[in-house]
């Protein structure tokens, strides 16, 4: 006979006892559907805990994307400010080049690597930048400018080392008349005041007063000054670059061999020594060991 136990309900209304027989598998298997329940249940509980967080966590999530939207606003902004600054350096960078006709072709070509990116600050606010771009966009931006930086000044290291070459040059370069007078006789071919034959005249004459100041055209060394049977009191000054000034025929100096001199520095006067049919300067202007016509460099 199979172990069971009975459950006896008794009725109220007629004293009907019923009985009710109850065997351990039975009791198995209730246990079961109850753990099984209870399981369905937790892992339900679960799920709806995972897909629906609690309402606070919602606001601290709302409360982090809002932070960070702010600070990729901040930093947008940062970004399209260097981006202008960049346009103002690049820009003026040129404006130098044009003014001083310097070639930049080997910073040029790497223009480009950088590129500058686009002009964020001209197509859209800041409120729309940072919508738009993501921390990646950014960051690569400023790795852009990065590389746009070091190209512009590099730029600007080869423009101020141009310019600064340019004025040396310009200080070192024969631009004014080395006397006041009338000129009397013009670089080239013309007869001879002595021998009434054609020569070659190397200079320019130029008639003033005995003892009229003579003065450098232009920066430079006095390298010599010595007596020469035609030309009479001769000096020498080296400008440097290849050009060197010869005056004739002068009365006296004003400086000494081996001073350096500043344009429009008084340096002689005017005499006439040597073979001179009057008071003058002979004035003639050597660039890398030729003669050339000295009335091209007098500006004024």
């Amino acid at each position: 006979m199979k172990f069971h136990w009975t459950i006896l309900i008794v009725s109220n209304k007629d004293c009907r006892i019923k009985k009710i027989k109850i065997t351990p598998l039975t009791i198995t298997l209730a246990v079961l559907m109850c753990a099984t329940l209870a399981i369905f249940s937790g892992f339900a509980g679960y799920r709806l805990h995972v897909v629906r967080p609690a309402p606070l966590r919602v606001v601290l999530a709302k409360q982090d994307n809002t932070e960070q939207a702010q600070a990729i606003a901040r930093l947008s902004s940062e970004v399209a400010k260097l981006d202008q600054e960049m346009n103002i350096l690049r820009n003026y960078n040129r404006h130098l080049r044009r003014l001083s006709e310097i070639s930049l072709d080997s910073a040029e070509s790497l223009n480009g690597m950088g590129g500058g990116g686009e002009d964020y600050h001209e197509q859209e606010g800041a409120d729309a930048l940072a919508e738009r771009m993501l921390i990646g966009e950014i960051s690569e931006h400023i790795r852009r400018l990065g590389i746009d930086i070091s190209i512009e000044q590099e730029v600007a290291q080869e423009l101020l080392a141009g310019i600064e070459r340019q004025r040396l040059i310009a200080s070192h370069t024969p631009c004014i008349s080395p006397t006041r007078g009338l000129l009397t006789s013009c670089y080239g071919w013309r007869d001879s005041p002595f021998t009434g034959e054609r020569e070659f005249h190397y200079g320019i004459d130029i008639a003033s007063l005995e003892n009229a100041p003579v003065f450098a055209p232009a920066d430079g060394t006095v390298t010599a000054y010595y007596k020469n049977e035609s030309y009479g009191n001769v000096m020498v000054i080296n400008h440097g670059y290849g050009i060197k000034t010869r005056y004739s025929h002068l009365k006296k100096p004003a400086v000494t061999i081996g001073e350096n001199v500043k344009k429009g520095k008084k340096i002689a006067y005017v005499g006439n020594s040597g073979q001179s049919t009057g008071s003058h300067l002979h004035y003639e202007i050597i660039v890398n060991g030729t003669h050339v016509n000295p009335q091209r460099y007098m500006l004024k």
